[in-house]
């Protein structure tokens, strides 16, 4: 997110040599995010292999972070984008050409981080694949929370402009959280078809655990198809 802001910042700043603050203003944030990264990827690749688990799942869970975060820099940029469209009549040229920009560089980054990493953890896991599941659910679970919360906001602001009090603005600030709302069900209901369908595949090709010989066997006693004596023997003789 942080290089985001970055190349938006840069971008500012190649227009206008005034707008250097919107530049180097995100330094220290890409430093962090930078060093975080660097730090827990070493550590999660160092232990790859040795931690009980095959070497395939961290590459996994290498591959679903930035597929996580993609998604939410696009769901991100579109807002951003939204808005600017909604103001353009009031705001001024240059503010409206800067959140343009953010929204469009926010939306640029995250399909980068997201369409590869989404990908390449496609064709690294299958419908039995834990971590697959554990992706799927956590971007479901988000896109509901986030969802649920914009549409509640939308729904909120558009019964406040209808009742004609309180803010001025509610029926634009309605609008404004209508973009992220519909992005953040199509998320959602296409993650929540990918791990039903995952779900149906891993049932399909269950098999039945074979039931215990000396279970069956003992079934067969209690319901008199077999005598004790028959029984004794079969177990002595390996239940063969």
């Amino acid at each position: 997110m942080g290089g985001a802001f970055g190349i938006a910042g840069a971008i500012r700043f190649g227009r206008d040599q005034n707008e250097a603050g919107a530049f180097t203003a995100t330094w220290p944030f890409i430093a962090a995010g930078a060093l975080l990264v660097a730090t827990h990827l070493t550590l999660l690749l160092a232990d790859r292999g040795r931690n009980g688990h095959p070497a395939v799942t961290t590459t996994r869970l290498s591959l679903a972070f930035p597929a996580l975060v993609g998604l939410g820099l696009m769901v991100g940029g579109l807002g951003v984008a939204w808005h600017a469209g909604l103001e353009r009549d009031e705001a001024t040229a240059r503010r409206l050409t800067d959140e343009l920009i953010q929204g469009v560089v926010l939306l640029g980054v995250g399909a980068a981080a997201y369409l590869p990493s989404w990908l390449a953890f496609d064709r690294r896991t299958t419908a039995a694949s834990a971590v697959r599941r554990f992706y799927l659910f956590t971007v479901v679970c988000l896109a509901l929370v986030a969802g649920l919360l914009s549409a509640v906001v939308v729904l909120y602001e558009a019964l406040t402009a209808a009742s004609g009090a309180g803010d001025p603005f509610a029926g634009r600030t309605a609008l404004t959280w209508l973009m992220p709302a519909a992005a953040l069900a199509v998320i959602f209901t296409a993650h929540l078809r990918l791990l039903l369908a995952d779900q149906r595949a891993t049932r399909a090709v269950e098999t039945a655990v074979p039931a215990d010989p000396l279970i069956v066997l003992l079934d067969a006693v209690r319901a008199g198809r077999v005598s004790a004596e028959q029984a004794a023997a079969t177990i002595r003789g390996g239940l063969s």
